[in-house]
């Protein structure tokens, strides 16, 4: 790592702006779970109901972000990302106690995750604007690496804060991390983060965007390995829905283990993500592509009836960290496919609708084990989940990639 980054004044506060909000968001995250577990009178459904309003902005303008910010002052977008937010995370508190309705807060939760999605594409647009072109790559590893010691570091310490004072200070102390980010952007400078109005217009551009993602839609159904790749991202989706809709409440409410439970188990989960990660690049690279997929996600539906069967704490760590570590070795072996069977043109589409398409997949699989888990019992939704992985994915693997991936 160059020191010349070190001493660049604009991209520090870049990265203090990334690494406190990064850390605070994780206590309104933590408070929202915590608030859900409150109002919802023991529905699996409430949580589910709950992540439309954080996935919709994903879903509605994940494609279109771009064309505002290249035409937008990044810092700008920033600023204003920032200060919508705090205002907004403040109110949160305020309206599901003066309506004691949970979904009151619904809206003002898809505002601030739709600033969310403007002020981190704004982010990544701005690092080339402020370090040389030769640093661009260290940059870009260090703002990620600091993101992610922000992210652990919130993950544990947001759940016992919210576990201990409860979830309205979650949202506040979410707020004013917001006005601390936003006091850190306002001392970069940068001569070259100038607004482009004379670019495409934007209806003009929203067309286009349409139009090119329909072109990579045909194309993902139209390559076997990419139609493979894309399936099982969907599935991995799914499990995400399926414990985020299940295994959330079964911390909280059979297990008795609180907001702080849920921070234990999800940075296990992490580490297995990023010990997955870690085996992909080293143990298993170069392994059959599809078969690690396919093990991987089998491996995770065996996870699943293992929670069914016996879901306690000693259980969840073991499946927390076995099931993290398939996801991640499965998902960079994903990016991996992508990387070296798509076509170059059309890359950026082939991941833009597979962001959607997950988005879309993981609002659906969390709404319906929800609400089949409130009506029948939530161990069967974990067995039945595990079956259909298993089932699914080697019939599947077995189907697409017996011609096509005798090379990778």
């Amino acid at each position: 790592m160059k020191k010349a980054l070190f001493k660049n004044k604009n991209f520090n506060f870049l990265n203090v702006s990334n690494a406190v909000s990064q850390f605070g968001d994780w206590f309104s995250h933590m408070a929202l779970i915590s608030l859900v577990n409150d109002y919802s009178k023991g529905s699996f459904l409430a949580l589910p109901l709950m992540s439309i309003f954080i996935a919709m902005p994903t879903i509605l303008f994940g494609p279109f972000v771009g064309i505002f910010i290249d035409r937008w002052r990044k810092k700008s977008v920033m600023i204003w990302g920032d200060f919508i937010r705090a205002l907004l995370v403040i109110l949160v508190p305020f309206l599901v106690l003066f309506t004691k309705n949970l979904y009151a807060a619904g809206p003002v939760i898809f505002i601030v995750f739709t600033m969310s999605l403007l002020f981190n594409n704004a982010k990544m647009s701005v690092i080339p604007l402020i370090v040389e072109k030769e640093e661009i790559m260290e940059a870009n590893s260090l703002n990620t690496l600091i993101a992610r010691i922000a992210m652990m570091a919130g993950l544990l310490t947001a759940g016992w804060f919210v576990n201990k004072f409860g979830w309205r200070w979650g949202f506040w102390i979410d707020s004013a991390s917001y006005f601390v980010s936003l006091g850190a952007i306002l001392f970069i400078k940068s001569k070259n983060d100038r607004g482009h109005s004379e670019l495409i217009s934007i209806d003009k551009g929203i067309r286009d965007v349409l139009k090119r993602s329909m072109e990579g839609l045909k194309y993902i159904f139209k390559e076997s390995v990419i139609t493979f790749v894309i399936i099982t991202a969907l599935l991995l989706t799914f499990i995400s829905g399926v414990s985020y809709s299940l295994v959330i409440p079964i911390v909280q409410r059979v297990l008795n283990l609180g907001t702080m439970g849920i921070s234990i188990f999800w940075t296990i989960a992490a580490s297995g993500l990023l010990t997955g990660a870690f085996l992909a690049g080293s143990l298993f690279k170069n392994t059959n592509r599809a078969l690690i997929i396919a093990l991987g996600i089998v491996m995770v539906g065996l996870m699943f009836f293992l929670g069914a069967f016996y879901p306690t704490i000693v259980s969840l760590v073991v499946i927390s960290f076995v099931a993290g570590s398939a996801m991640g070795l499965v998902a960079v072996t994903q990016n991996t496919l992508i990387h070296e069977t798509s076509k170059e043109e059309l890359m950026g589409r082939t991941f833009v609708n597979k962001d959607v398409m997950n988005s879309i997949s993981f609002l659906l699989t969390g709404i319906f084990t929800g609400y089949m888990a409130d009506r029948f019992n939530f161990r069967l939704v974990l067995i039945g989940a595990g079956a259909f992985l298993i089932v699914f994915t080697v019939a599947m693997t077995f189907l697409l990639t017996k011609k096509s991936f005798k090379k990778y």
